[in-house]
């Protein structure tokens, strides 16, 4: 299983939230995905309904993938140890 941005329940910088907000505009899906995203994807895949599905990767990113501005709209500072916009 892939994911992408997964949204924190524990945002407090103003940076993170920004961040937050740049990432659903640029997503397909105009979402960012969240941790019940992937339990729910686990949930199905350990189920009965996926007993005939074997080697297959699944991507959980609010379309990400196939968006090829979303990865570019960030870039991180090593120096700063934060997010900044590189391209709205």
């Amino acid at each position: 299983m892939e994911t992408g941005f997964l949204r924190s329940r524990n945002v407090s910088s103003e940076d993170r939230k920004r961040f937050y907000q740049v990432a659903e505009k640029q997503s397909l899906l105009g979402r960012i995905g969240s941790s019940e995203d992937i339990a729910n994807l686990t949930s199905f895949l350990a189920s009965d309904d996926a007993r005939n599905i074997t080697g297959s990767i699944y991507v959980s990113d609010s379309g990400a993938l196939i968006n090829p501005n979303y990865a570019l709209a960030f870039k991180p500072d090593m120096y700063k140890q934060e997010w900044s916009l590189t391209r709205w």
